[in-house]
């Protein structure tokens, strides 16, 4: 097992904006739940951090990138996306989880 000690992870999860987002804009999800969305949420390495207020730096940093990402796995299509992708909203539609340690089991080595 090896530590990664320069990357940690940020998960994020829906809120009900996001859902009703996805609710309204695909019509085979229209029943879909916060749960069903969050059931196997996406991982997004990011540089290590040292402070909690560091923690705020990166999301400010990064979430134009999840933010995206988020809208991207559900539909690809951007003109249905909303227009406002700010930090407020994207705080406003996700729950943000941090984790500082992060370890690669395999023996492999990853490939970008």
């Amino acid at each position: 097992m090896k530590q990664i000690s320069n990357r940690a992870v940020i998960i994020v999860r829906p809120k009900l904006p996001f859902v009703e987002w996805v609710r309204n804009a695909d019509n085979e999800s229209k029943y879909i739940t916060a749960e069903d969305i969050g059931e196997e949420p996406n991982v997004y390495l990011v540089n290590d951090y040292e402070m909690d207020g560091e923690k705020d730096q990166l999301i400010a940093e990064n979430c134009k990138e999840i933010f995206e990402g988020e809208l991207n796995g559900w539909i690809t299509d951007e003109s249905v996306w909303p227009k406002k992708r700010d930090l407020k909203t994207f705080m406003e539609w996700f729950h943000v989880e941090f984790h500082s340690m992060v370890f690669d089991l395999s023996e492999e080595d990853y490939v970008i």
